[in-house]
């Protein structure tokens, strides 16, 4: 077993073994990813049924998100990783024999499985870092699991262009699947049950009437964790409406080829990968709160001033500083989501804010559709500019509220 005293990076124990093997697996996910809708098409589907492919998988991660994760904090939380991790790693593989689109469908839901446990690996990531390493080991663990995404869709490309989408893909999706298991294998025999407090609530079987409650507890109970919804739920209308609607815009209204914001993206990309453990250290300066509406500030910017980048080197300019602005705030909130839970309820607090941040995204894919059909292409980013800002409003109202009106016995949060 991986002992406390294997440090790499500053990650030790379960951390570290979550970090690998989140490596492992994400290395199959981004060799897989950015072709899969192409894949899908050439199976028969049409772009309105990719759509509802896409948005099947992501309804049934958020739905699910929240129950697993209390699950989690009722039974532990390796047994649900570890199970979930084997049951995902067959839908690379169903959908590498698929004939025809409908066939990819299992193959798609069961792949989703592995998105439902995440906010669990979260909470076991944070239950083995102290809390003055939080920022900094959040930062290092992202680092470790999205530094794939800089490199394999170069490879996945590569191998497209040699033997053709077809074969190509299946092969990909064979490897996703492999790779899966292996890293599936690896959490089984190193992850060690986390140690959390003992849970207050009963073990007995909890009523229908009161799931709902339950589930969220976390939520109803600690003001800050309410504060940190409703004050970032706006940023993920920028993630939506960026990442389904970025690229149309760029190549069809800025006059930007599609190798020149490949080659935006992929820049963009590595730079927010090996930004990430440096711009952490500001957040350390900085302390989380500030960091977070600093962050909030930034990112609110980015879509209204990209719907006015005049060539390429103005649009890697943006996407560098939303990155930047991205790495200065997601450590302060994964830190702070830590801080305030108790251990015994991370996980289901963990997973409602995934289920909120995934059901958020699709929401704002519709809405942002809806707008540029009504109102013009523009005005989908303008919105998701200011329905950030309005969240971010109220984020800093609450700040200056609490340093305000704070008895001496309730610290502000740094």
């Amino acid at each position: 077993m991986l002992k406390v005293s294997r440090q790499f990076l500053g990650l030790r124990g379960n951390a570290l073994t979550i970090s690998i093997t989140e490596f492992i697996a994400t290395t199959g996910m981004f060799l897989a990813q950015p072709f899969f809708s192409l894949y899908v098409l050439s199976l028969g589907a049409s772009v309105v049924e990719l759509g509802l492919l896409n948005l099947a998988a992501a309804l049934l991660g958020a739905l699910l998100m929240a129950p697993i994760g209390y699950l989690s904090d009722r039974i532990g939380r390796k047994r649900p990783v570890v199970i979930s991790g084997f049951i995902a790693s067959l839908g690379p593989l169903l959908q590498a024999v698929a004939l025809d689109w409908h066939q990819l469908i299992p193959g798609v839901l069961l792949a989703s499985v592995l998105q439902i446990v995440w906010p669990i690996r979260q909470s076991i990531v944070a239950e083995d870092l102290k809390p003055e390493e939080r920022v900094s080991g959040f930062a290092t663990f992202f680092t470790i699991v999205m530094l794939p995404s800089a490199i394999m869709p170069l490879l996945s490309g590569y191998i497209l262009d040699s033997v053709g989408l077809d074969a190509g893909m299946r092969m990909i999706l064979f490897i996703y699947g492999g790779l899966g298991l292996v890293a599936s294998f690896l959490r089984l025999k190193f992850i060690n049950e986390p140690k959390t407090q003992n849970m207050p609530e009963s073990k007995s079987n909890v009523r229908v009437g009161t799931f709902f409650s339950v589930i969220f507890e976390p939520i109803i109970k600690v003001r800050m964790l309410q504060v940190l919804i409703l004050g970032t739920w706006g940023v993920m209308f920028i993630f939506g409406i960026m990442g389904s609607f970025g690229a149309v815009y760029a190549t069809e209204y800025l006059n930007v080829s599609k190798t020149q914001w490949g080659l935006i993206s992929a820049l963009t990309g590595l730079f927010s990968v090996f930004m990430r453990i440096p711009v952490s250290k500001i957040t350390l300066r900085l302390g989380e709160m500030k960091a977070l509406v600093f962050s909030q500030l930034g990112r609110s910017l980015y879509p209204i001033a990209f719907v006015h980048a005049q060539n390429d080197i103005q649009l890697l300019a943006l996407g560098t500083g939303y990155n930047f602005a991205f790495s200065l705030g997601s450590p302060a909130y994964q830190a702070l989501i830590t801080e305030y839970t108790p251990s015994h309820q991370r996980g289901r607090s963990y997973g409602v804010f995934g289920m909120m941040w995934t059901t958020l995204a699709q929401v704002s894919t519709l809405l942002g559709g809806a707008i540029w059909e009504t109102y013009g292409p523009a005005w989908t980013f303008y919105s998701a500019g200011l329905v950030s800002y309005v969240s971010t409003a109220f984020l800093c109202a609450w700040l200056i509220l609490k340093r305000k009106s704070r008895p001496s016995d309730d610290p502000l949060p740094k």
